[in-house]
């Protein structure tokens, strides 16, 4: 009986915690006022030590631009950007029925920013990733040149040919991934964009180390 009691009250505790934490990171934002705007060169940088999800400080010169969070009650995949004064600054969500990995990211009232299409190709010998940036009314204004050796770098061209960003991500990040994010031109596409390809790609790739961590667990 005590059990049973016990039980009942650790469950109706977890949803208790699960509901304050949503109305922290899963509800709309008060002010849906735009973003401070951010430098020609900043960093998204991961917290290794927060275990609700996802969580990313952006920053660039010692000032603080805004943190990024995964929304942990969800039906897909979906962070938000808030900037330091605590608005909702964008908030990026994949789209639930898309032909591959489609992310949609809107401005803290809603109106659309872009859309990130996700293409993954595979070799016998690697998987690699590229993306396709679309404005908001659905035309695709840049696209990315990936090369990975030691590092992760994302170069985002527009379609004349010219350079709009490069999202760079050093290999020996001890401590969590680290992206430096240097902006070439933010009107082509918006660098909140930018920011949510470097949060999205660490999250894919700490799920597919979960993924292989539990495929070769169970194959002992």
């Amino acid at each position: 009986m005590k059990s049973k009691r016990f039980i009942t009250i650790a469950i109706l505790g977890f949803f208790a915690l699960m509901a304050l934490l949503c109305l922290h990171g899963c509800g709309d934002s008060t002010d849906s006022g735009p973003a401070r705007s951010l430098p020609a060169s900043f960093d998204v940088k991961q917290r290794v030590f927060f275990k609700w999800g996802e969580t990313f400080d952006v920053s660039g010169d010692g000032v603080n631009y805004g943190t990024v969070s995964q929304k942990l009650i969800s039906f897909t995949k979906s962070f938000n950007y808030d900037d330091n004064t605590g608005a909702r600054a964008a908030t990026a969500s994949v789209a639930v029925l898309s032909w591959g990995t489609q992310i949609d990211v809107v401005d803290g009232s809603g109106k659309r920013l872009g859309t990130i299409k996700e293409e993954l190709f595979t070799s016998l010998f690697k998987t690699w990733t590229t993306y396709r940036i679309l404005d908001a009314n659905g035309n695709q204004v840049a696209t990315s040149q990936k090369s990975e050796f030691w590092s992760t770098t994302f170069d985002l061209t527009a379609n004349d040919g010219h350079l709009i960003a490069t999202i760079h991500r050093n290999a020996w990040n001890w401590m969590g991934d680290n992206w430096t994010v240097t902006i070439k031109d933010s009107t082509t596409v918006d660098p909140r964009i930018e920011v949510m390809i470097a949060a999205f790609k660490t999250s894919a790739d700490e799920d597919q180390k979960a993924k292989d961590n539990k495929s070769s667990g169970s194959k002992k």
